[in-house]
Formats: C-alpha cells, sequence, structure tokens
C-alpha cells in the first residue's frame, strides 16, 4: 500500500513539474492594466499609513468585498515592490498548489486516484484559466479564491461520507474564507445542498439543518450582493446592462462556461471564422473588418457554442448510462452541475456590457476543475474500450491546450517584455526627474480597439499613471497623484501639483502647451519619447521637442510666398497650388505617401522658420502622413529638426513647430505609411520667428 502511495506522489510529482515548465515561460513577462492600477491604489494607502485597513480594504467598494485579497495583494506589494519575477513565481506556485489540491479532490470524491491524477493534468495544463496565473497580481483574488473552495469542497466531501460535523465547520469557514478572496464560489450556497444530497447516506440526509444553515446563510449573503448590485456607483459594471442583456448572458453562460473550459476558445474562434467565410460579404462584412469579427463572435460563435454544448452534453449522457460504477455516474452529476451552477456569477462581469460571446479566461479557472473531471471520466470509458484511443484523445487534447497556453503567454510575455524595455530605456535616460515633470510621447499606432487617430504608447492602460507608479519609490510623489484615477484611462493626459510636486503626461502637443503656457512651466522641465511601433524602438527626442516648445512660444509672422521656391521629388506639376492661399487648389504626389518623397523650399535668403502649417482641407486620407523635417543653408548639410511619423489631422490640418534656426532650405519629408492614397496638399504656411 505503501509502494503504491508513493507511485501516485510520483505522478503527482511530475504532473507539478510539467505545469510549472509549461508556465516558466511568463517569468519573462510584466504586469498587465489592472495591476497599475492597484499599484496606484496601494501607493494612496500607503501613505494613509494604518488607515488604509478601514478603507477600501475592509468595507470594500463598488460590486465587491474581498478584503483577504486586497490585504494579501498590499503585502505582497509592500515586500516585492516592482519586482515582476517574484510576482510570476508566486503566481506559478499558487496556481502549483490548487493544481495538487485538485488531485486531493477528484481522488476523494470518485475514490479513484488516476482519476485525480488526470483531472490534475487537464486542470493544470489547461488554457482555459490562464488568465488566472498570468495576471500575477490580479491572480491573488482568483487563486486564492479556487485555493480555498477546494478545501472546502474537500472537507464537505469528507463530511458528506463520514457524518464528521468537524470536517462540515471547517469547509464552512474555508467557504467564507474563499468569499473573502473573490465571490467565485457564491453559488456554493446552492451548489453544496446539491451535493450534500448527492454524497450523504440515507441517515444523514434526513438532517436538514446541514444543507439548511448553508442555503440560508447564502440567501443572506444573496441579499447583501443584490443591494450592493443595486445601489453601485461604478461605471461599467453590471448595473449599467440593460434587462435583456443581463437575462441573455444568465441562461448563455453556464452553455459557454462548459465549452470553453473544454475546447480552447481560440480553436473554437478559428472554426467559426471558416464557418462565417462561408456567408454572404454583404451579410457578414469583409475579412479582417472590425464588422467580420462582430460577425463570427455574436452570430456564428454563439451558434457553434450551442453545437458544441449539445455534443457534449450527449457524450456525458451517453457515458452515464453506459457507466456501471456509481462512483462515476455521481462524479458526472457532481462535474455538469459544479460547471452550470457556478457559471451564473459571470453573467454579471464588471466592465463587460452586451451580449459577452466569450468568458473571461480568468473567470474560467474556477469552472476548469469541473470540466477537468468530465473530461477524466471521458478519458476513462474510452480507455475501457480502445486503450490506443484513449491515449491519442489525451495526447491530442494536452497537445492543444500547451499549444495554446503556451501561444497566450507567448503573447503576454512579448508584449510585457517591450513594456519593460520602454519603462527600463526612460528611467535610464532620466533616473531622477525634476520637481515639476511633464512627460511627451508620441506614437505612430493605436493599439487595443482605439480609434485610429488616438495614437498611443503600447500600454493597456494610461501611461501617465504608469510612469508616476515606476517612478514611485525614487520620487515619493504625494498620494494625490494616485487618487481618482489620475492618468489611468488609456487615453488620458493632464497635469497635477501637490505638495510642491508636479507631474503630468501629454500625447496631444496643443494640449500640452496649454498647461505650460497656463502654468509657467519652463520647458526644460519636459521630457520626450518617439514609439516606432513597426521596430519597437523608443527614442529620446526631448532636445527636439524642447525646440518644438521655443519654435510654439517664438513670436512668429507670416513669410511671404514670394520669398519662397518650392521643388518635388515627385509629382513637379501643380506645385504652385501649396502657395497660392487657395485652400481648395491642391498638388498632388502622385505617388503613395508610404514611398519615400520630399517637397524642398528655398528661400531668397536664410530665415528663422519656427513653424510650418500643412492644410489637407478635406482629404481624410492624410491621417496616417508622418513628417521629418530638415533645414540647411547649403543644400548640402542637413540638420534634422522636427519628426513625427503620424503627423495626420482628422481637420486636414498640421501644425508643425521647431526650433526657430536661421536656414536658406527646408526639406519636408514624407514618412507616414499609405501604400494606396497619394500625398495631398492644398495650402503650406510658413512662419519665420521675428
Amino acid at each position: 500500500m505503501i509502494k503504491r502511495k508513493q507511485v501516485f506522489l510520483y505522478f503527482l510529482s511530475v504532473i507539478l513539474v510539467v505545469v510549472s515548465i509549461v508556465y516558466l515561460p511568463f517569468v519573462n513577462g510584466f504586469f498587465q492594466q489592472d495591476e497599475w492600477n492597484l499599484f496606484g491604489v496601494f501607493t494612496v494607502f500607503r501613505g494613509l499609513g494604518q488607515n488604509f485597513f478601514l478603507q477600501d480594504f475592509i468595507k470594500g467598494s463598488g460590486l465587491h468585498f474581498v478584503p483577504l485579497a486586497n490585504i494579501f495583494s498590499y503585502l505582497e506589494f509592500s515586500l516585492l515592490k516592482l519586482n515582476f519575477v517574484e510576482y510570476a513565481f508566486t503566481s506559478i506556485f499558487f496556481h502549483v498548489l490548487a493544481t495538487a489540491l485538485v488531485f486531493a479532490f477528484v481522488s476523494l470524491l470518485i475514490n479513484n486516484k488516476r482519476f485525480g491524477l488526470l483531472s490534475a493534468l487537464f486542470f493544470g495544463i489547461s488554457n482555459a484559466g490562464n488568465q488566472a496565473t498570468t495576471w500575477v497580481v490580479a491572480n491573488v483574488s482568483v487563486q486564492g479564491a479556487v485555493i480555498f473552495s477546494v478545501l472546502s469542497l474537500i472537507f464537505f466531501i469528507k463530511f458528506a461520507k463520514s457524518a464528521n460535523k468537524i470536517s462540515y465547520y471547517i469547509s464552512y469557514f474555508l467557504l467564507v474564507i474563499s468569499l473573502l478572496f473573490k465571490e467565485n464560489a457564491i453559488a456554493f450556497f446552492v451548489f453544496l445542498p446539491i451535493t450534500f444530497y448527492l454524497y450523504a447516506n440515507k441517515d444523514l440526509r434526513k438532517k436538514y439543518f446541514y444543507p439548511l444553515f448553508i442555503f440560508v446563510t447564502g440567501v443572506f449573503y444573496g441579499l447583501i450582493k443584490v443591494f450592493m448590485i443595486l445601489h453601485a456607483s461604478v461605471s461599467g459594471t453590471a448595473g449599467s446592462q440593460s434587462k435583456l442583456a443581463i437575462l441573455y448572458n444568465l441562461i448563455t453562460f453556464p452553455l459557454k462556461g462548459l465549452v470553453q473550459t473544454i475546447i480552447p476558445v481560440d480553436l473554437e474562434l478559428s472554426v467559426a471564422k471558416s464557418i462565417a467565410l462561408i456567408f454572404p460579404e454583404k451579410v457578414r462584412g469583409f475579412f479582417a473588418t472590425t464588422q467580420f469579427d462582430i460577425f463570427v463572435q455574436k452570430r456564428v460563435l454563439e451558434m457553434l457554442t450551442f453545437v458544441f454544448f449539445l455534443i457534449i452534453v450527449f457524450i456525458c449522457f451517453f457515458i452515464y448510462k453506459k457507466i456501471e460504477d456509481k462512483n462515476i455516474k455521481k462524479g458526472i452529476i457532481f462535474a455538469f452541475i459544479f460547471v452550470l451552477i457556478n457559471s451564473f456569477i459571470y453573467a454579471l462581469s464588471p466592465d463587460r456590457v452586451g451580449i459577452i460571446p466569450i468568458v473571461d479566461s480568468r473567470n474560467l479557472y474556477f469552472l476548469t476543475i469541473g470540466s477537468s473531471i468530465l473530461i477524466s471520466i471521458c478519458i476513462y470509458f474510452v480507455y475501457l474500450y480502445n486503450t490506443k484511443v484513449a491515449f491519442l484523445i489525451s495526447f491530442l487534447f494536452l497537445v492543444l491546450n500547451i499549444f495554446y497556453l503556451n501561444k497566450n503567454i507567448r503573447n503576454v510575455t512579448m508584449d510585457g517584455v517591450l513594456r519593460k524595455n520602454i519603462l527600463d530605456t526612460i528611467k535610464k535616460d532620466y533616473p531622477i526627474l525634476p520637481e515639476k515633470t511633464i512627460v511627451f510621447t508620441q506614437s505612430d499606432s493605436s493599439f487595443y480597439g482605439l480609434p485610429e487617430n488616438t495614437k498611443i504608447m503600447p500600454f493597456q492602460s494610461g501611461f501617465g499613471q504608469t510612469l508616476l507608479v515606476w517612478y514611485q519609490e525614487e520620487e515619493n510623489f504625494p498620494k494625490e497623484f494616485f487618487e481618482n484615477n489620475f492618468l489611468w484611462n488609456i487615453d488620458s493626459e493632464g497635469y497635477m501639483e501637490s505638495n510642491g510636486k508636479g507631474f503630468g503626461y501629454f500625447r496631444n502637443f496643443g494640449d500640452m502647451m496649454n498647461y505650460i503656457s497656463t502654468s509657467n512651466l519652463d520647458k526644460n522641465n519636459v521630457i520626450a519619447f518617439d514609439f516606432n511601433s513597426s521596430n519597437d524602438v523608443l527614442t529620446d527626442i526631448t532636445q527636439e521637442m524642447r525646440g518644438r516648445i521655443e519654435g510654439f512660444e517664438a513670436k512668429k509672422r507670416i513669410l511671404n510666398p514670394n520669398q519662397i521656391k518650392i521643388f518635388s521629388s515627385s509629382n513637379k506639376d501643380g506645385l504652385n497650388k501649396i502657395l497660392d492661399r487657395n485652400e481648395k487648389t491642391f498638388w498632388d504626389s502622385k505617388l503613395p505617401y508610404s514611398n519615400y518623397q520630399y517637397l524642398l523650399l528655398s528661400f531668397n535668403k536664410p530665415h528663422a522658420v519656427a513653424r510650418l502649417t500643412i492644410d489637407s482641407y478635406n482629404n481624410v486620407n492624410q491621417l496616417n502622413v508622418g513628417y521629418r523635417i530638415e533645414i540647411s543653408n547649403d543644400n548640402k548639410n542637413w540638420q534634422e529638426v522636427f519628426e513625427n511619423r503620424s503627423d495626420g489631422s482628422e481637420n486636414g490640418k498640421v501644425d508643425i513647430y521647431f526650433k526657430p534656426i536661421s536656414a536658406k532650405y527646408i526639406k519636408i519629408e514624407q514618412i507616414g505609411n499609405d501604400n494606396y492614397t497619394d500625398w495631398v496638399i492644398n495650402e503650406l504656411t510658413v512662419y519665420e520667428k521675428y
């Protein structure tokens, strides 16, 4: 018997090592958007000292009351600070611990350690809940809730099988702890009474106190949660959902939860896209467009989920009818109910509105426990009839999950490496910030579904707040900088001063200059960077930006067009229309502006030009133009004074400022990116300093 236990422990150890290895690459990643926000919140609480314990940590906020997760995360932040690798190893450890507990629980549930090993393996390498581990700060609430939920189930099953009262109360206590991490197991108030009647013997079933006590407690807890939802003032929560959308999500989430924890959602999406291509373009939209993606997710994927759900139900029912082992029969019922009943809560997910076709990965983590049991039972059933087929199915399932898990981890890691390199570069160039600092960034791309003209850094939350957190240990910013979501929104800009310290972040030059002008800030307080998404390179453009500010602040006048001669590297016809003061006439390069091309301005004598205004009038295709400005006195030796690869404007006008340096020649290079649209200019206005 001892040797047999050792064999199971050996296999369990191998499984846990495999799980660790699969997740190990994400150690090279970096923090996600919600984690930066939490770090900002923790900075505020640190400033409050001991009072933080009486703030949101205990009383909760919005829809959530999760003090244990908040306290643990705060302690983790205080200890590990911004050392991502340590967070990552901690997260992997908790996932491995959860996997080991799944083994212990399923072994007890079905009274067979083989099922425990299979379930632990499928749970550990499942792609479905990868976010619960790779989001290394947000993971605390999810993993903490799952760990204590499984512990609660272990003691509850022990109670149901042995009638040990101590196990019952321990189970109840562990459930409360789980809920104080996150409300994943809120449905346990209904699920545990069902489990009680499923596993308790006849004598124990007669004692109604045990299921009734849990159920009544759940009613009170549920009323409190409903009250919180109805009175939540947090925007984007389930409280802002339409009743029809909530009802639809409540009905369909159990189906989606079951399907998406068994079939990798990326695979399901691939199948849905292939099916969508069968439909006419007028129905589905053009491939790789937003309309097509919406059709795939909200039409095809929804129907595909229903089909897969029915197939899974049929397979489970077929096995239930064929299998004779009562423990396995109960395991099927338990696992099926577990997934379905614990899925409802996610229909009220904050920040998700309308019909939700894909369940968030972190919300699938808990449900994967039940799905892993169903998968292990299916594999066992096939094994009874054909060993080779059973091993083949197991192998395919493992390979698919490891493939998609690795893909998601690789994506998260690549994004993380890029973000860390950006932050490291900024801090390396500027280890200490001025007392009053403005950070300006320009990017050539929009990210994460923002409009094309909203160019941001490749961060999923406000880059300004990220910088505040990144510099906090050295700069000790006042806690006011982290309150009221200052610079937290993904496209936010602004400036704030408190206790002699000032910090601002801008992407729009005009907005920044408004603050500088009204706040009397020195241009030497501005540091600036350019991000090139084509090669992921961040360039320090601080001196150039300070030159732009000088050009903006300089007294200027329009240079007489008669003093300017203009030449083109492409179409030489119609160049006079650029300087004819008629906005409705235009010059066309006759060449898509992704091709290198330039205009050359020659003056009758040197001028200290400080500003160019390029007007494309109503040509909406000039949004992605970019400019590099060079000056020269001899048309041979050139000095760059301005570069921005995405300086297009929706209103047709682009104002380009640069340091006023006396020069006889100006080269306007077009460095934007469009393979189909010609470079068009209706009017060019040149301003000189005087």
